[in-house]
């Protein structure tokens, strides 16, 4: 069971794993929600990336697993552990970009990130550091020794320290490759957190064994702290020497090119003076002069006068420049702009870099020409930069070390060292201001240099003895805690040798068993006092040690005797085995023993006795009579229990029947197929009130062969219908007893009488007999039968409540008659089916007339009354077959199947002479004389749809309103006559 210790520990690597998981999330939302301070704390420190995050997650989900030991989902998580941080180291050895990032994020980006994968290479070699030791839990066939153990805790403490100095210290980039090796704040912390996880995790369940591995663990740890310190110090002494010497390189170099560009500006500004100072300067004389500049400043490519109108006239040398000659200045956008800025300055003013006719590149000095201040024109010098710095920054300047110049992110000069890339970390940048222009000047060592400083053994000399010392202390702790734990195990062995033979006397004595032993030569060498004690009750022998058992046998019963004596004989022969045995005595009965016996080996293994031990298992045996009893009972109650379980589920299933049933007789189907197999052992009768006389009963459905079956009965001959509840009469009970019962209760087990009543309506009575007298089972089918009951009289009032939502839908409230809505669908109907059988039917529409004046004069009671009668006139002259409803108002529509034209006529003007001959009295007065008007309509000489019949019906109607109203109109009278004349 585990300790408090275990469950602390536990509970840490839970909370661990929740921080893990949770310091991912809070990242991965950052980055999503553009939350910058979740992802950067700080705008000086290193964000944690995307791919960092998702790690992070997939780590604390594994360590929750193989918390709560969901081994496989740990290894599937550690195992997309391994491959994500896989993949992004695997870019760093490679060169190459995979594309990780861009799969899982396109966002912005706040730090600059000049290696190939978003998540630096220490990051990705940490995280399959952590997914190996994950990895190692989640293996079935890990060694669980101490010393396996203690070497991933070492591994683990390792990390810790990494994490730690590069928190101390940040790593210097000691193979230059300093963004590879950047840990932005938030992953350092995680992993700190993380790693206590692990450790947690690993000494989970076995505390004690491992405490004593602490002490050399902390002082390793100790060890390597110091020498993970004293190295990066030397690192970072090595790393702070070269980054001065590089930025005062780099101030040297600034402050050299800014006077060697002014002393050339200088020099090239004396050639315009002399020209501005001569009154007419010879084209010879300035060629020579040119000419005498081109050898004596090496990177001049060449140097011409362009006159007044920035026309190129003269041109040193003439020999590879001839498209310059007579070249306009100012067609060209570059050249433009910086004479327009010199002539603004009246200065000397330096371009940006310009390709050269030639093929090369370089920059041009512009200086202007002016004679008592008459613009004279322009001395153009163009200087190819590859070649002027080559000279100026001579091999002795530039000895260990390479640089670049650009202007305006052009490439002025390259030293076309190959190794740019490799040292591009170590890089120092630089602005300088000549002449209008600013060129960013890039200064780095170059590999020389590099291993010269940085290639130093002494932090990592200082590194192997530190981790050397640190084992080596950690060995001696260790070595010296092995020397103390043996001392105390030898003093354990001591003081359990000396309370062995005590402990041994506590067992036996302390066992309410008979316990015995015996020598090769049947003498008791070991015993007991319960076995002392019962040897004397039975035999009347004081026990002693080293007494033969023949002294025992002389004292038994024969049968007794060689009982015992085969049982030792066996025992003696050195296989173990396990006997019951009951032995005979007058005096006693609860002579029922099981006996155990065992050989007994010496340190070689050889047989040297026998032991038994013996427990008086009487009360046992008896027990498991009772049990077996019991056993009994309960295997039938199962049966029963199953039985019921059964007749449930066809009472369920017959409940889900009952529901869809939309009559009685519906219903009457499943009951009689589940009735007899929810009470198959019954009797009896299902009983509906009668329609015509509320007060009587007749049998709708009858099961099994009851004694009383009466086929009806009346509501005062059941107790159950007149108390409203169910009535239950036994065979030995004296109680009231139905009259439908009367004298056949003497042949009747339990009779049962249940109303079929729910919401207040009674619907009638279910009778039930039943002939057994086992009570477990009569009370299992009356339950069965209360629910059966209820279930049929809920369904009776569901059928009783559909007919009257059916009967309010389809019938009109006032007439009692059909409402138009059913009679359209009705009709519908009627002519699919006329036209499918060629058959004709007929279609009566009849108006009160003059129905405007009797509300008005009588009242709309009066109305009311006066449509009642008239609907229920009509529908007395109606056959069965014909169907009437209240079309709308005052108008009655009819259906007459079958009926031709003079059927119908014939038909409508008997109930037009009814209705004229219907007598309505109110308040004792007797009204007017009532008369309706008819319209006639015959199917398909009419129409054959609904729209076309209803349209011709009200023509005739209009017709028959038309001439005074009281007559019968039939649609198309006059041509029907026409077509009944020719006939």
């Amino acid at each position: 069971m585990p300790n408090k210790s275990d469950w602390l520990l536990k509970f840490i690597t839970y909370g661990v794993g929740c921080i893990t998981v949770f310091l991912g999330m809070a990242v991965i939302i950052g980055w999503h929600w553009h939350l910058l301070f979740i992802v950067q704390i700080s705008p000086d420190w290193i964000a944690m990336q995307y791919n960092t995050a998702i790690c992070f997650i997939l780590g604390g989900l594994s360590l929750i697993a193989l918390n709560t030991s969901a081994i496989k989902i740990s290894r599937v998580l550690t195992f997309s552990l391994l491959i994500l941080s896989g993949l992004t180291a695997l870019q760093y050895f490679l060169n190459h970009d995979l594309g990780l990032d861009r799969l899982f994020i396109r966002l912005f980006f706040t730090t600059l990130v000049h290696h190939p994968g978003r998540m630096a290479l220490n990051t990705s070699l940490s995280f399959l550091f952590i997914g190996l030791i994950l990895l190692w839990f989640t293996n079935p066939y890990a060694v669980s020794e101490k010393k396996a153990e203690v070497s991933i805790n070492l591994i683990i403490i390792g990390f810790i320290l990494i994490l730690l100095v590069n928190l101390i210290a940040a790593f210097t980039m000691h193979y230059g490759i300093p963004n590879s090796m950047k840990m932005s704040f938030s992953t350092q912390l995680g992993f700190f957190i993380l790693s206590l996880g692990l450790i947690s995790l690993t000494y989970q369940n076995r505390m004690g064994e491992k405490r004593s591995f602490i002490a050399p663990i902390l002082v390793i740890f100790v060890f390597l702290v110091i020498s993970l310190c004293g190295w990066q110090s030397l690192v970072k002494s090595q790393y702070d020497y070269l980054n001065k010497l590089l930025q005062l390189k780099t101030q040297s170099i600034s402050d050299y090119l800014s006077v060697t560009m002014q002393e050339r500006a200088s020099s090239f500004l004396r050639m315009s003076y002399r020209w501005m100072t001569q009154n007419n300067t010879l084209e010879n004389a300035w060629r020579a002069d040119a000419t005498h500049y081109i050898k004596d400043q090496p990177g001049y490519v060449a140097i011409a006068w362009a006159d007044k109108d920035y026309i190129v006239r003269w041109i040193v040398p003439e020999t590879g420049n001839e498209r310059m000659k007579d070249f306009n200045l100012m067609r060209d956008p570059k050249s433009r702009l910086v004479i327009e800025k010199s002539l603004a300055q009246r200065q000397l003013q330096m371009s940006h870099l310009v390709n050269f006719i030639k093929g090369d590149r370089g920059i041009m000095l512009l200086s202007p020409l002016f004679k008592k201040e008459q613009f004279d024109g322009l001395i153009i010098g163009a200087i190819n930069t590859q070649i002027m710095m080559s000279h100026l920054l001579h091999s002795s300047l530039m000895n260990d070390y390479e640089l670049k110049i650009y202007s305006d992110g052009q490439l002025l000069y390259d030293s076309e060292n190959k190794d740019f890339d490799l040292h591009k970390n170590w890089t120092k940048r630089m602005e300088l201001l000549l002449l209008g222009q600013t060129w960013q000047i890039e200064l780095w060592p170059s590999d020389q240099l590099l291993q010269q400083i940085m290639g130093s053994w002494l932090p990592l000399g200082t590194l192997l003895v530190g981790i050397f010392i640190a084992l080596l202390a950690g060995l001696l702790i260790r070595v010296l805690q092995q020397v103390r734990d043996h001392s105390a195990k030898l003093n354990d062995i001591s003081f359990e040798l000396a309370d062995t033979n005590e402990r041994l006397n506590g067992i036996l004595e302390g066992s309410t068993d008979l316990i015995a032993a015996m020598d090769l030569n049947y003498n008791f060498i070991a015993f007991n006092n319960a076995y002392k004690e019962e040897i004397y009750k039975l035999l009347k022998v004081n026990l002693q040690k080293g007494m033969n058992f023949s002294v025992l046998m002389e004292k038994m019963t024969p049968e007794n005797r060689e009982k015992s004596f085969s049982l030792w004989q066996k025992a003696l022969q050195g296989q173990p085995f396990t006997v019951i045995e009951s032995f005979d005595d007058k005096r006693f009965s609860d002579l029922d023993f099981e006996i155990h016996f065992n050989p007994i080996c010496n340190a070689r293994g050889e047989l040297v006795g026998a032991s038994h031990t013996t427990t008086n298992i009487f009360y046992r045996l008896q027990n498991e009579k009772r049990l077996r009893a019991s056993k009994k009972e309960l295997e039938q109650m199962v049966l029963n229990l199953e039985k019921l379980n059964r007749e449930l589920g066809f009472l369920e299933e017959l409940m889900s029947v009952l529901q869809s049933s939309d009559s009685r007789d519906e219903m009457i189907r499943p009951i009689s197929t589940f009735i007899k197999m929810i009470l198959s052992p019954t009797s009896g009768v299902i009983y509906f009130i009668d329609s015509d006389n509320g007060n009587m009963l007749k049998e709708t459905y009858c099961w099994g062969s009851p004694i009383s079956h009466q086929t009806e009965i009346m509501k005062s001959d059941c107790w159950a219908l007149l108390r409203g509840k169910m009535h239950q009469v036994a065979r030995n009970e004296k109680l009231v007893v139905c009259e439908h019962v009367g004298a056949d209760l003497e042949q009747i087990a339990v009779c049962i009488c249940h109303p079929l009543y729910a919401q207040g309506l009674m619907f009638g009575l279910i009778y039930m007999e039943i002939d057994v007298e086992e009570e477990s089972l009569s009370n299992r089918l009356i339950y069965l039968f209360q629910i059966l009951a209820e279930q049929i009289s809920l369904t009776l009032y569901n059928i009783n409540l559909r007919e009257e939502l059916r009967l309010q839908i389809t019938h009109d409230a006032l007439t009692g008659l059909y409402n138009r809505r059913f009679f359209e669908e009705y009709l519908e109907k009627e002519l699919l089916t006329a036209e499918r059988t060629s058959s004709s039917f007929s279609i009566v529409l009849v108006d009160i007339d003059h129905f405007k004046r009797i509300n008005d004069k009588y009242g709309h009671v009066v109305g009311d009354k006066v449509l009642q009668s008239v609907g229920l006139e009509l529908h007395n002259q109606c056959r069965k077959s014909d169907v009437i409803c209240r079309w709308q108002g005052k108008e009655f529509l009819l259906f007459l199947r079958e009926s031709s034209l003079d059927d119908a006529a014939s038909k409508a003007e008997l109930m037009r002479q009814s209705i004229e001959n219907l007598i309505i009295e109110t308040d004792g007065e007797r009204m007017a004389e009532i008369t309706i008007s008819i319209g006639i309509a015959v199917y398909p000489l009419d129409g054959k749809d609904l729209d076309d019949l209803i349209i011709h019906i009200n023509e005739a109607l209009y017709m028959a309103k038309k001439q005074g109203g009281n007559r019968v109109s039939i649609c198309g009278e006059k041509a029907k006559k026409r077509k009944r004349g020719g006939a």
